[in-house]
């Protein structure tokens, strides 16, 4: 039996929760603590900051197509669908540049991030090493 789960749909549901399925159940994984100094934070931010101002840029490119085109320009489901994409996307960049310049001002600063933290600043999934 195969699975139809949609990756899109998943990352939309993490992003507004804010908390991971897998936390909210009683379980010693809703307890582990990552400690992480600022400095080593800092490169993932960094990574998320720029994937998120390239989708913003393109998602407002995409919405200034649909505005200047007459054929589009009354799909206002499309045209409303956009505009909250360029939002969600707006505020996910304001987020990690408040990160960003955070973790670039006290970068020895210890944080102490859970394991949603790991996958929301994707540490768990990327080539980046950190120094010991």
């Amino acid at each position: 039996m195969r699975l139809n789960i949609n990756k899109e749909q998943v990352i939309n549901n993490y992003c507004k929760d804010k908390d991971m399925l897998n936390e909210n159940y009683d379980t010693e994984r809703s307890s582990w603590k990552f400690t992480y100094k600022a400095k080593e934070i800092l490169p993932f931010a960094k990574i998320r900051l720029m994937e998120h101002q390239n989708e913003e840029t393109n998602l407002r490119k995409q919405l200034a197509g649909l505005i200047q085109d007459p054929s589009s320009f009354y799909d206002d489901s499309k045209i409303q669908q956009l505009k909250a994409e360029v939002d969600r996307h707006s505020l996910l960049r304001e987020q990690f540049e408040v990160y960003c310049h955070e973790f670039a001002r006290t970068p020895n600063k210890e944080f102490n991030l859970k394991l949603s933290d790991i996958v929301f600043f994707r540490i768990h999934t990327s080539d980046i090493k950190i120094n010991e």
